[in-house]
């Protein structure tokens, strides 16, 4: 969490935001009326990124797009005026010493659907595997056994042994050529899915666009942020 003093420097006339003792210049020279007062509102930061904008004394104007406040939650696209002059704060100015001192921070709601569909994706293409592995089992068990019927004459069966084995050796081929059909193939498809996933499931912060790992949601539910940009995360 960060708390600043915002306020007219004296002798300068500028802007000026105190942190911990260290002040930031956030306007020209000579541009902040005296209206303003040196101590004149306070900016909170909390860990989730929550900004909110407070009068120091109550007879000092602030307003909020437009709206005279006391205390209010406000973000870095709000308007923010000082003193009856109207002052306007560059809120950008503002925006870049607090990234400075507090890495910003985002949520990583976005990316629970994008685990949730490629988990769900990723798990039906393996069940189908499964399902071709055990028609495979169930063809190589049925051609072993046309070889047992033409090899051993089964008086029963008669001629239709023959057409029995045909169809054993067909089913066979069958899935013989499938095999070299590389496209159909598990790890083919696997591939494409996880080139899509890799593509999307990226670090929220638009900054950084890194990817984020095969780690599940929940798993980046408990990091406590990106460790290439530093930002932080948040499950709000």
């Amino acid at each position: 969490m960060i708390e600043a003093i915002i306020g007219r420097q004296h002798g300068t006339n500028c802007l000026l935001m105190t942190i911990q003792g260290k002040g930031y210049v956030i306007s020209d020279k000579g541009t902040v009326p005296n209206t303003v007062s040196s101590s004149h509102c306070r900016l909170v930061v909390d860990d989730n990124g929550v900004w909110t904008l407070s009068n120091i004394k109550s007879e000092l104007d602030t307003f909020v797009d437009g709206l005279q406040i006391d205390s209010r939650q406000i973000n870095p696209q709000s308007r923010v005026a000082l003193g009856i002059n109207h002052f306007v704060v560059d809120m950008q100015k503002v925006q870049a010493v607090v990234n400075k001192i507090m890495p910003p921070v985002f949520s990583l709601r976005p990316l629970e659907q994008i685990w949730n569909e490629y988990d769900k994706e990723r798990m039906a293409l393996q069940l189908a595997e499964q399902r071709r592995n055990n028609w495979r089992a169930g063809g190589g068990v049925l051609s072993l056994l046309g070889i047992l019927v033409i090899f051993i004459p089964i008086p029963v069966l008669g001629e239709f042994r023959f057409v029995f084995t045909g169809a054993s050796f067909l089913v066979a081929l069958y899935f013989f050529v499938r095999g070299f059909n590389s496209s159909n193939s598990l790890p083919m498809k696997l591939k494409k899915l996880n080139d899509e996933f890799e593509s999307k499931y990226l670090c929220p912060n638009p900054d950084c666009p890194r990817f984020m790992g095969p780690r599940p949601y929940k798993q980046l539910q408990f990091d406590k942020g990106c460790p290439h940009c530093q930002c932080k995360y948040t499950n709000i």
